[in-house]
């Protein structure tokens, strides 16, 4: 994760990937943090290898503690793969530019 320090010490903004595994059924079983989007991209492919019927992959970024600023966490889908049918029942629309071929 990378931490970026501010207000003379006393909050941080938080930068992680997140690969959730998605079932048949659009819900996500688990979700894994990375430091990076090299490791989050690997570590999704690999699930999708192992078996996953889909997966995710977002940047999230969180700001602590969350009173000293304006904005909330914020998602941003970076990747999707897999079974198009689970990612749709997941959120994801069709057409959208992060689906990526297995």
């Amino acid at each position: 994760m990378k931490d970026k320090i501010s207000h003379g010490g006393s909050a941080i903004t938080v930068t992680e990937y997140e690969v959730r595994d998605i079932d048949e059924y659009g819900d996500a079983q688990d979700v894994n943090h990375y430091g990076s989007k090299r490791e989050a991209m690997e570590a999704a492919k690999k699930s999708l290898a192992t078996g996953s019927k889909a997966v995710a992959v977002e940047k999230h970024i969180s700001r602590r503690p969350a009173f000293l600023f304006d904005e909330p966490d914020t998602f941003t889908t970076i990747a999707v793969m897999g079974d198009k049918a689970a990612l749709e029942l997941w959120g994801w629309q069709p057409g959208e530019s992060t689906w990526l071929e297995n």
